[in-house]
């Protein structure tokens, strides 16, 4: 796991070049693109067996949309 809860992070420029951010099982909407560049806190983390990683949910999403670790600036 890259990120733990109560780790603050700095969503990337999802704007800029959605594609390269969408994957099969996991998308971007708007309401996460409208967070670019934002600085949000972690609040929990799982790993997902299907997509093979970790995913996060932050402070600034209300809806509790799956977000990746791509989606932060390192």
């Amino acid at each position: 796991m890259i990120y733990q809860p109560g780790n603050k992070v700095k969503i990337q420029n999802l704007k800029q070049d959605a594609k390269k951010f969408s994957r099969p099982g996991i998308g971007l909407t708007t309401e996460m693109v409208d967070l670019s560049n934002k600085i949000a806190t972690i609040v929990d983390a799982e790993y997902d067996d299907d997509l093979g990683e970790h995913l996060y949910h932050i402070d600034l999403d209300r809806t509790k949309y799956t977000w990746v670790a791509q989606y932060f600036y390192p």
